[in-house]
């Protein structure tokens, strides 16, 4: 049985914030939580209730993500040089 190619989680998070689906902006605050079964907007899987979600708001619009697929965007977000690493006084 063959199955659909699924591009790696890297390479969807490249496109999205291409395409400006996601955001490269660092979020003000992020929440993190247990899953209300809504979809990652990473994989776009449901984040069950025994998962840790993270969730954020930027621009106005709200974000949740895996924990996994959070470290993969600010993975990327570093990569293109948007985040740096705050330093604590």
């Amino acid at each position: 049985m063959s199955t659909p190619f699924q591009p790696r989680l890297v390479d969807r998070i490249r496109a999205k914030v291409d395409a400006g689906q996601l955001p490269l902006e660092k979020p003000p605050k992020v929440l993190g939580g247990y899953g209300a079964l809504l979809p990652c907007d990473v994989c776009e899987t449901k984040i069950l209730p025994a998962q840790v979600e993270y969730s954020f708001t930027v621009n106005g619009q709200s974000f949740r993500f895996h924990v996994g697929c959070y470290g993969l965007w600010e993975a990327e977000r570093r990569r293109r040089g948007w985040s740096q690493p705050t330093q604590e006084s």
